[in-house]
């Protein structure tokens, strides 16, 4: 599993604790189980295929069987909490010398197959806070919901440390994205008109998945 997913996870359990999420609801934390939660049991790596168009301040495509990462958590008799991701965990070669890396994340909303909608981004990213008269976590996480799409145009980061540093990570969602998730979350599509990076560049995202018939 990817340092981004454990850490990923490791945010929203954390969150949950910080809640209270408890049995009994009454904030103190007692009988509270997101502790259970094992990062290895809701996340697995599934033999899958990844179609990829991304347009604007990068352009490319990618259309390759690839090894998907699927995490999914939403079981209410262990945890309040409910999340999505699945993305690829290594950096995959396009056209040139560029490679990228693309995940989704869904916090808070996820309820098993169907269509959701991660909204725009307002504002500057701020860690999860928590109504004290509605200390429900899927709210406190709600916001982190984005696609994530890392661009290197100079390969692998993780093997060229030169690249590391002219690596960009769009993340942020200047319009509405649609999000269609299928059975067990192996299939799927995500489309994300206008998403940004720290400079204020932009791109177009479509991603498809499905886990292959191999």
């Amino acid at each position: 599993m990817s340092r981004y997913v454990r850490a990923a996870l490791a945010l929203l359990l954390l969150t949950a604790v910080a809640v209270g999420c408890s049995d009994d609801g009454d904030g103190s934390g007692e009988g509270a189980t997101p502790s259970t939660l094992d990062p290895d049991e809701v996340s697995r790596l599934v033999d899958g295929h990844l179609t990829t168009d991304v347009s604007g301040a990068v352009e490319f495509s990618f259309d390759r069987d690839v090894p998907l990462r699927v995490v999914t958590i939403n079981a209410p008799d262990v945890s309040a909490l409910t999340f999505f991701n699945v993305g690829i965990e290594q950096f995959q070669q396009v056209d040139g010398e560029g490679a990228f890396r693309i995940a989704v994340d869904l916090a808070g909303s996820y309820d098993g197959p169907g269509e959701y909608e991660i909204p725009a981004a307002s504002g500057a990213v701020t860690t999860p806070s928590v109504d004290p008269e509605n200390p429900d976590p899927n709210a406190a996480v709600s916001g982190l919901s984005k696609p994530l799409l890392t661009w290197s145009p100079d390969g692998d980061p993780t093997q060229n440390p030169d690249a590391a540093r002219t690596a960009q990570l769009f993340d942020r969602a200047l319009e509405s994205c649609q999000l269609r998730i299928g059975p067990a979350g192996e299939s799927g599509d995500l489309r994300c008109p206008k998403v940004a990076n720290a400079a204020g560049d932009e791109v177009s995202i479509t991603m498809e998945w499905e886990r292959s018939n191999a």
